[in-house]
């Protein structure tokens, strides 16, 4: 008795250091800095107060703001949009202007110093002779220091960094688990593997590329922007060879697998020689993928129905979780280009991964336990219940290894 209660007081008094911990935290942060910064209330987000004009006929398209009276020489503007064209003006003057009409330049992240004397004057995002896609999409925008905007950056892409780092361990650990059955000799369940880390690493490389953590290394948006859309081609081929595979090869699939290959080709074409525009292949990506999604599901379903092993199961489920936040990334992504859908991605890739890590310890499991079973009745078979001692059979056998030994 007098035990018992000494390990609720203990635990007890655990609970109350976690409580004693979690409130001193919060008025740590509550309390105010004793180390002024004037910077960090600098950043503005003036997308959310800035003047849009269109005029009566349609040909100009205006975004205006006028910088703050109090802006400090050390002004940078950081804009996402994914405007095809644009001009901005200080004061009637061109500071900045930007042209990539097929979307090869990678120039959706746009980070531009303002000059020394901005100060109270007026800045316009001019779009000329704008479609009707040029009207509806969304920018954002934001005015600070060169700090606070490389800040900002970083912390609104986190995700993509932490997303990258477990792609990269599971990937590295798939290719482990492949390497171990080209030594078993099972050279189906090899390739079938290395098309999944074929997927890991393509997820990871796209989330990277597709967010703005490598404007931390490198100008080279338009490389990083071809990278970045190659990758995003090749992770639903890779994971469709996966399925397929567990499937037991389907020739929709298949042949579905291949036409993700061919759009990335004709991306590589018309990334040498541009002629259609990146949109509308991505447009033919994502319904490539949709597609897909409906044709596995009909059938890993059928699969099931047949044949319900409880690996193929949370694959399917994992499968499915994958397809509802890819399409929800879709919907996202056309909505508001410039909001953070790739974390949609981010969830559904990581949900799918914990599926297939249980569906392997499921399959290990029972492979384990089918081991174990053969040495049981291997044991029954070769030995006397009674004694414990070896039985006529396994005499037998012993008697008849040299028999053949001699033989051979």
């Amino acid at each position: 008795m007098n035990k018992r209660i000494l390990i609720i007081v203990k635990r007890s008094c655990w609970i109350l250091l976690a409580v004693l911990g979690v409130l001193a935290a919060v008025k740590g942060f509550a309390v105010p800095s004793s180390v002024e910064n004037q910077k960090r209330d600098g950043l503005v987000e003036i997308h959310q107060v800035w003047e849009k004009y269109l005029a009566e006929d349609g040909s100009v398209l205006e975004y205006r703001y006028r910088i703050r009276e109090d802006a400090e020489e050390d002004e940078w503007l950081c804009m996402k949009t994914y405007l095809e064209e644009f001009r901005i003006y200080l004061d009637g003057v061109v500071l900045y202007d930007y042209s990539d009409i097929y979307g090869m330049n990678g120039g959706s992240q746009h980070i531009i110093r303002l000059p020394e004397d901005c100060a109270g004057q007026n800045m316009v995002i001019r779009v000329m002779n704008p479609d009707n896609r040029a009207k509806n999409l969304s920018i954002k925008a934001y005015l600070g220091s060169e700090n606070e905007i490389w800040q900002k950056l970083f912390w609104n892409n986190m995700y993509a960094l932490v997303f990258g780092i477990f792609m990269l361990l599971l990937g590295a650990t798939a290719l482990v688990a492949a390497r171990f059955f080209r030594k078993s000799a099972v050279k189906d369940m090899e390739m079938n593997l290395l098309s999944l880390c074929g997927f890991i690493f393509a997820a990871g490389i796209w989330v990277v590329t597709d967010s703005a953590l490598l404007l931390f290394v490198t100008d080279k948006t338009a490389i990083v922007s071809l990278i970045s859309f190659v990758s995003f081609m090749f992770m639903p081929a890779l994971l469709l060879k996966f399925i397929n595979f567990m499937l037991d090869g389907k020739r929709n699939l298949v042949f579905l697998c291949n036409l993700f290959f061919v759009m990335a080709a004709v991306y590589l074409i018309d990334f040498i020689h541009p002629v259609i525009l990146g949109y509308y292949l991505l447009f033919l990506v994502h319904f490539g993928c949709v597609l897909g999604i409906g044709i596995v599901l009909k059938e890993a379903f059928k699969k099931l129905e047949k044949q319900r092993r409880p690996e193929i199961l949370k694959i399917v489920q994992g499968f499915v979780l994958l397809s509802v936040f890819s399409v929800l990334a879709f919907v996202w992504f056309y909505i508001d280009p410039t909001s953070q859908y790739a974390v949609m991605y981010c969830i559904g890739i990581f949900l799918f991964c914990l599926c297939l890590i249980v569906a392997v310890l499921i399959k290990v499991w029972g492979q384990v336990e089918e081991n174990a079973n053969t040495l049981a009745y291997k044991r029954l078979a070769y030995t006397d219940l009674m004694t414990g001692l070896l039985n006529r059979t396994a005499y037998m056998e012993e008697e008849r290894k040299p028999l053949e030994e001699g033989c051979a």
